[in-house]
């Protein structure tokens, strides 16, 4: 099985602060090449709900 993500989408990757745990995987990702968003823990929920994404 492959499983492939559609091009012409624009992808970003979401993730609440957790201390000090999320930088590595931040700065590993965005080495990776994708678009990295990191929010204050909280925030994510509360955007979650608004945007209903």
């Amino acid at each position: 099985m492959v499983k492939t993500v559609k091009t012409n989408v624009d992808f970003y990757v979401l993730m609440e602060t957790t201390g000090v745990y999320h930088q590595e995987v931040c700065h590993y990702l965005h080495n990776l090449g994708y678009k990295v968003c990191v929010m204050q823990s909280g925030r994510f929920k509360r955007y979650w709900f608004k945007t209903g994404k």
